[in-house]
Formats: structure tokens, C-alpha cells, sequence
């Protein structure tokens, strides 16, 4: 049914799609695209939930026929708000009514949107954040090239064992002035432990990486080097440029490979189950991975 067959029923959904416009703009300051839809979808479920609730109107307020009409459009639909008042909150096809007639928005403007959001390639073309580089740096020095050999932080002792790690590639990014300043927090602000806390909200490191960075789940990540053993000393030089942007000589190549090397033979035994990677082959190999990168070949 058209919203301009009943001036009534045109009004009623229009104070739902009100309620729920005015909810979103004290929650946030704007709409995406001028849109209620495109804005509610990047948010979460139970925010979404939330707002909708907000937004409910009892449906005493309105002529019994018009609540009625509206349900069967699905327009609107039960609000799941505890309460002994019956309250109505709208739904997606409600909303796009409003906003393809009244708005004019149509379905490209939806599917641009979701280009840009979900399907773009800009966020893998962005630099890494001072902590991601720190996390980078950490999991490489560590080997983590394998799901077998992955970053496992279900221990809190292997947790406690990788904030000398983070420390340690801290210092020296700052000493080779990759980072200015570091937020990374050794010391937990919470309950969580601070690695976890940090590896938990490193979620746009898949992409930046071309999805090198893997997310195992059970707080395990690690890095997709041995996918195609074709590459791997590529991928290890991508991700050193990522990290350091450039390397001014090969004294710092070997400066580099020095620190990494110490490191991992260093904390190999509180952080990992599989040593495969802690061997002289593997240390060859990040050697001449940075040589790549350094000389840009």
C-alpha cells in the first residue's frame, strides 16, 4: 500500500520514521547519506535494538485501523520493550517507504553506500596505526607464520611474556623514528589483559595486510606466510614495508635482523608450543626479506 492512499496512515508512519530520525540524531550528529536505513546498518544489533525502542509508540494513540494496515504492510511491527502498554517500532520496509518518496532515495544510493563501506579498497590502501605496526613487528619477530605457530594468548602468563615483546619493538620503532608516540599501555586500564586488549581491536589488519593477518578466533592471530612458499619472503618484505616505510642501509638491515632474531630466540619458549620457524632456515629468510625490501627488488 502507498503511504498517499490515507492522509492518516501517511501521517502515522511518518511520526514513526520522526521518532526514530530525532533517536538516531541524539545518538549521533548526523545521518549517512541523509538516510535512517544506511545509518542504523552500521551500527550494532543491540544499539539498533535500542533505538528502536526509543523511538516506540504505544498504539492507543492511534485509530485501531491504521496500526492494523500498518502491520500488514509490515511497516511497523511489536516492540520487544518490556512493558504493559502495547508500543510499535518500525521496520526496514517502513523505513525505506519514507525514504524512497520522501527523500528520493533510491536503491543505488543503498548499494554506493555499501561500496564504499563494505566493498572499497581504501582501507587496505591505508597506513598502519603506531600500535598495528607494533603488533606487526611483534608477531613477525615471533614467527607467527603458521596457524600452528600462531599467537596464542589463552594463558595469561603467555599473555604477561608478550608485553616485553610489544616493549621491546616499541623501543625500537621509536629509536629508528617509525612512531613518534605510542599507545600502546603496558599496564591493563581494566580487567582485560592488555595484549588481549589490544590484538582483540586490531580488526582492520586483515585488510591493510591483504589478509596476511589472520584471526584464528580463542585470542590465537597469526601470519599467512606459508600459504604459497612462492611468496613467503615477498609477503615478509611487503610487511616490512608496511612497518618501516623505508630503510635508510643495509647496517640497519642487519640492525633490524639482529633485533628480531635475538627476540625470538629470546621469548620463543614463554610464547610458543611449535619452534618449526626458531631456526637458523627461518632466520635466512627474514634476512633476505628485508635485503628485498631494502633494495626494492
Amino acid at each position: 500500500m502507498s503511504v498517499n492512499a490515507d492522509p492518516g496512515y501517511k501521517d502515522v508512519l511518518n511520526l514513526f520514521y520522526s521518532r526514530l530520525e530525532q533517536a538516531l540524531l541524539d545518538y549521533k550528529s548526523n545521518l549517512d547519506g541523509d538516510s535512517v536505513l544506511l545509518t542504523l546498518l552500521k551500527l550494532s544489533k543491540n544499539k539498533i535494538s535500542e533505538l528502536l525502542n526509543t523511538s516506540a509508540i504505544e498504539g492507543i494513540m492511534f485509530d485501531k485501523y491504521i496500526i492494523d494496515k500498518l502491520l500488514e504492510d509490515n511497516y511497523i511491527r511489536s516492540s520487544d520493550q518490556f512493558g504493559s502498554a502495547q508500543k510499535y517500532v518500525l521496520t526496514t520496509y517502513g523505513i525505506w517507504e519514507i525514504e524512497s518518496k520522501a527523500k528520493g532515495l533510491n536503491i543505488y544510493d543503498y548499494l554506493d553506500f555499501y561500496q564504499k563501506e563494505k566493498f572499497s579498497s581504501e582501507l587496505s590502501d591505508a597506513s598502519l596505526s603506531n600500535k598495528e605496526k607494533i603488533i606487526l613487528l611483534s608477531m613477525i619477530a615471533m614467527r607467527n607464520f603458521s596457524d600452528d605457530a600462531s599467537m596464542d594468548l589463552n594463558s595469561e602468563t603467555r599473555s604477561d611474556s608478550w608485553i616485553e615483546i610489544f616493549d621491546s619493538c616499541t623501543d625500537l620503532l621509536n629509536s629508528k623514528k617509525v612512531i613518534s608516540i605510542s599507545e600502546w599501555k603496558n599496564q591493563s586500564s581494566g580487567n582485560e589483559h592488555p595484549v588481549n586488549y589490544e590484538m582483540r581491536r586490531a580488526y582492520h589488519l586483515p585488510k591493510k595486510t591483504k589478509h596476511i593477518y589472520q584471526i584464528c578466533g580463542n585470542y590465537r592471530y597469526y601470519l599467512d606466510i606459508l600459504s604459497d612458499p612462492m611468496t613467503e619472503k615477498r609477503k615478509l618484505a611487503f610487511l616490512f614495508g608496511l612497518i618501516f616505510d623505508e630503510i635508510d642501509s643495509i647496517i640497519e638491515v642487519e640492525s633490524i635482523h639482529e633485533f628480531l632474531s635475538d627476540l625470538a630466540y629470546d621469548n620463543s619458549a614463554s610464547t610458543l608450543e611449535n619452534f618449526d620457524f626458531i631456526v637458523p632456515r627461518w632466520d635466512n629468510k627474514i634476512q633476505e626479506a628485508l635485503e628485498k625490501f631494502y633494495y626494492k627488488v
